[in-house]
Formats: C-alpha cells, sequence, structure tokens
C-alpha cells in the first residue's frame, strides 16, 4: 500500500513523464504497467477476442465450464461463455457496449484457466448497435443508438450456387461476398441460412462437410472448427455492413434433433446452447429462435426452457422467441420478447393489426419464397407485404429468394421493390416510424386503402387499387403538402400543396395502379424535386 501511495506522490509533483513510468514498473510490476499501457482498444459493437491455453483437460473439453466476468467502464458486470476451439485452446468473444475502460476475470473449473485478469479499451464506432423491443412502444422494434426501424429478415444465400456454398465458405470467398452486397443492397437486418443443419442427411445429403456444425459421426459431441470459423467470419463482414444473423435452432422431418442423437434437455442439447451463445451472441444484430414446426418434436415445456435458458444466459439480451402459427403450432413462450410468427401465405391487414396489438414487436419469421409453391409468392405478394408491414407499426418481414431453381430476372425485380419500400421507409419519413401509428378510421373512402398517421404531422397511404379515396385530415392545418410514390416503378413525384378538409379527395396520378401517398405538414422543410429510386 505505501508503494503505491508512493508512485501517486511522484505523479503529483514530478516534471516529466519518464520517472513516473520508471517508477510504476518498480512498484506495481510489469503485469500492472501491461495492462496499463498497453490495453488493446477494441470498437464500440464489435469484438475483443482472448485465446488461452491449457494442455490438462481430460474429457471432452467442450464441456468444460468456461466464462469471462467483464466489468464495464459504468461497473456493470456481464458473464459471456468461453468455447473450445481445438488445438487445447479455448476463447472467448465478448462485445463491449459502453466506451471506456473494460476489465474482466475468467472463471473455469480447471485452475489453470481460472482468475486470469486482464483489460481493454473501448472506443466509438460507426455501428448502431441492437435492434431490440423498444421499452416504451413495446410492439415496435428500435436501434440500442434510438431509431425505430422496421429489421428486415432476409433469405441469405449465394443464389445460383445454392445455399450449401454460403455456409461452407468465410466472407473472403467471392460468393460469400455477392451474396452479403445483395443483403445490404436491401437494407437486411438479420440474415438467415437455414437451421443448424446437424448432419448431412435428408435434404442436407449433398452438403460439403465445411457446411456441417458437427465433425461427421460426432454429431451432438464435437463441433468442426472449420465451419463456425467460416461463421464467425461471415458474420464480422456481416456486422461491419449493420447486419447480423437470424438463428433458428433446428430443423425438421429428416433433420430433426431427435434422429441425430440430441434430445430434450440432453447434455448434448446443453452442450449445442452454450457454443452457440459463446460463438454468436457477441454481435449487436442476433435473432434466437427455436425451430421450424417446433411442437412436432418438443412440447411446451422445452419451448419455455429454452427461452428461458437463452434469456438468461445471454448477456446482451438479443430477442429471444419460438415460432408459432401456421405449421409451428400454437405454443407462444411465457417469457419471450418478441412474436415469431410462422405463416406461409400474405399477411392480411386484419391480420398485421392484430399482431400491432400484442405487447412485442412480430417478425414473420416463415419463408416467403417465390421460387417454391409453398404460399404462391411472386414480387408482387413480397412488395404488398413488405408495405403493409411497413405501415403496420414496422413488423420485420422475411422475403426469401435463395431457395428453389433461381430466376436471375425475378430476383432483380424484387430487389428493386424491396430496396425501393426500405429506403423510403429509412429516408423519407420526417416524423420517423415510431411516430406513425396505424389508424384506417381516417378513411371516408377507398377500398384497396391501409393508412398509418402521425396525427397531425404527417401521414402514408398504401393504396393497392387504382381507384381514388378519401380522407379525413381535420387533424391538420389548413393546407398540407402531398407526394405520390409509384411503387411499381418507384418514381417519386413532387410535392404540392392542397387545402385540407373534414374529407379530403385524393386520385392516384394516372397510370399508378399502385401507391403510396405522403402527406406532411406545410411547416416541414422538404426537399421538392422527383426522385427515382
Amino acid at each position: 500500500m505505501q508503494a503505491r501511495q508512493g508512485c501517486r506522490l511522484q505523479v503529483r509533483y514530478t516534471q516529466g513523464w519518464m520517472p513516473c513510468i520508471i517508477l510504476l514498473w518498480g512498484f506495481l510490476g510489469p503485469f500492472c504497467l501491461e495492462n496499463v499501457v498497453r490495453a488493446e482498444v477494441v470498437g464500440k459493437w464489435k469484438q475483443f477476442r482472448k485465446v488461452f491455453v491449457y494442455h490438462g483437460w481430460q474429457g471432452n473439453p467442450h464441456d468444460l465450464s468456461f466464462q469471462g466476468l467483464f466489468t464495464s467502464p459504468s461497473g456493470k458486470q456481464m458473464r459471456h461463455h468461453g468455447f473450445y476451439d481445438g488445438q487445447d485452446k479455448w476463447k472467448i468473444y465478448f462485445m463491449p457496449n459502453e466506451v471506456g475502460r473494460w476489465t474482466y476475470r475468467t472463471v473455469c473449473a480447471a485452475e489453470t484457466l481460472d482468475g486470469l485478469r486482464g483489460a481493454f479499451e473501448c472506443v466509438p464506432s460507426d455501428l448502431k448497435g441492437s435492434v431490440l423491443p423498444d421499452p416504451l412502444k413495446p410492439n415496435r422494434w428500435k436501434t440500442t443508438e434510438g431509431d425505430h426501424v422496421m429489421p428486415l429478415i432476409w433469405g441469405v444465400g449465394s443464389y445460383h450456387d445454392g445455399r450449401a456454398h454460403f455456409r461452407a465458405h468465410g466472407a473472403d470467398h467471392p460468393l460469400v461476398m455477392r451474396a452479403l452486397m445483395h443483403a445490404r443492397e436491401v437494407r437486411a437486418t438479420w440474415l438467415h441460412t437455414c437451421a443448424i443443419v446437424l448432419k448431412r442427411d435428408d435434404w442436407a445429403e449433398h452438403f460439403p462437410m465445411e457446411a456441417m456444425p458437427y465433425l461427421e459421426g460426432k454429431e451432438g459431441i464435437h463441433f468442426n472448427p472449420v465451419f463456425w470459423d467460416n461463421l464467425n467470419s461471415r458474420m464480422d463482414a456481416a456486422r461491419d455492413l449493420d447486419m447480423g444473423a437470424y438463428v433458428m435452432l433446428y430443423t425438421d422431418d429428416g433433420l430433426r434433433p431427435d434422429r441425430l442423437g440430441i434430445r430434450p434437455h440432453s447434455a448434448e442439447e446443453r452442450r449445442l446452447y452454450r457454443y452457440l451463445m459463446a460463438r454468436l451472441a457477441p454481435y449487436p444484430l442476433i435473432l434466437w429462435d427455436s425451430g421450424i414446426d417446433i411442437s412436432e418434436y418438443r412440447d411446451a415445456v422445452w419451448i419455455d426452457d429454452f427461452t428461458d435458458w437463452f434469456h438468461q444466459n445471454d448477456p446482451w439480451r438479443h430477442p429471444v422467441s419460438s415460432r408459432h402459427g401456421g405449421g409451428s403450432g400454437s405454443v407462444i413462450p411465457a417469457r419471450q420478447t418478441y412474436e415469431s410468427l410462422g405463416g406461409a401465405f400474405l399477411p392480411s391487414r386484419a391480420d398485421l393489426l392484430l399482431q400491432f396489438g400484442k405487447p412485442f414487436p412480430t417478425a414473420h419469421t416463415d419463408h416467403w419464397r417465390i421460387f417454391i409453391p409453398r404460399g404462391a409468392w411472386d414480387n408482387d405478394k413480397i412488395r404488398k407485404a413488405l408495405w403493409r408491414c411497413a405501415l403496420s407499426g414496422g413488423q420485420a418481414p422475411f422475403p426469401d429468394y435463395s431457395q428453389g431453381p433461381f430466376e436471375e430476372d425475378a430476383f432483380l425485380q424484387g430487389k428493386k421493390s424491396i430496396v425501393m419500400v426500405m429506403r423510403f421507409i429509412a429516408e423519407e419519413l420526417r416524423h420517423g416510424l415510431g411516430g406513425l401509428e396505424p389508424d384506417d378510421a381516417i378513411i371516408i373512402r377507398g377500398e384497396g386503402a391501409i393508412v398509418a398517421h402521425h396525427p397531425g404531422y404527417e401521414v402514408l397511404v398504401f393504396n393497392e387499387t387504382p381507384g381514388s379515396f378519401s380522407l379525413d385530415l381535420s387533424r391538420f392545418d389548413a393546407h398540407i403538402r402531398y407526394r405520390w410514390l409509384n411503387t411499381k416503378n418507384g418514381r417519386l413525384s413532387m410535392f404540392r400543396t392542397m387545402a385540407t378538409s373534414s374529407s379530403s379527395d385524393f386520385s392516384p396520378p394516372q397510370g399508378c395502379h399502385e401507391s403510396v401517398l405522403h402527406i406532411l405538414r406545410t411547416d416541414v422543410t422538404i426537399s421538392n424535386a422527383c426522385e427515382s429510386p
């Protein structure tokens, strides 16, 4: 204690810094100087990674209890799982969510790996953080940095070359780079390659070994480090593009976990949980889900246990649920933090409003695929679904062009429509998505129209027919500005001004058979120019 006090006095009175450094080395030792001078610098929402070597473990190394206890600059503590990565190496990946100096120590059943300490410095980055339920408006999605959003789940793949190839490679492979660029163009939030495929069997029979999470013949026992390292590589690249992953744990039919030795509440299942958590939770954009048609092979007790475990063991509290609706059964987890809604068909306005009335944000987690018959999807329905979701509180849609016989022209046309919707919602709203409330009651006349508005400030009308309609705009001042978006070709008209009344009539421009009407108060600053996304 006296030595430390002496050092502090020397810092106060010594001219220059070099004598202080010498005294620090002498009094506090080289380990302390290492922490003070050489602390690693990590961007906020990126990752601190640490490798630990231990040669003495006997048994399955994936079962060694190994965690990091991290203390934030504000004093909050976060505990996160480490994982075994082969060759006697254990690793911890950690995502700092506060700027400043973090410290950590390890907690491990093996004495050699227990109580190891260190520090790193977190600095600001340009990442936007996580997308989570808004605590103040719990049926809406919101970034941790402050903006309400309509997140998009994207069925990512390498298209011509199939989803198996995307899963088998790292971020530097041309197929992966091309797929990530497509996803970035549509402003995807969560990428979905498919569920964790446990074995080369059934529809995954021809997958390369690099696309499999387990070593062959050791399913449920030993993980395949090549697959997971490639997955982390893709996740790193996706994160830096403000994207993440929709993680659906299990698939069904011939690849049900029970058939592969992973039974409910078993050691094999917990081993998978821990490994998934260790590898994937330290990314800002993660959406946890249980599995496809989960009620066919897991009961309600298991579904609650799944959501509870992921909620309790995820230090960043990423949204967690279990898909229900459609063929996925009717079991809703007691402590879900979002609605994972199945259903293969175009959701109606009534269905979406029912979801909007629930105390959680909704993600439509069933694939909307135009290249397979299920759901009878096409690009027109994809476009309609996205606009309906946008005007129903920003529910997360799931368009998927990665399954079925690929058609380049259909994909490019669909992508163009999705880009148009996502860009308009992110950039053209003047009062933000969070202020828009679905309210078809202000429609006086108009069969194909739906409305979301920030009363007295902003209105969006999606009109699926070429007909005119009337709105009650009595909450606005005497005049408004309005413009039209042709949703089929992306043409955006200039703003015009008109007088309002309790029954204001609107007719889409000639040839505009599906449109969005955008209305603003006259005192809102605008750029009065035609735009064609």
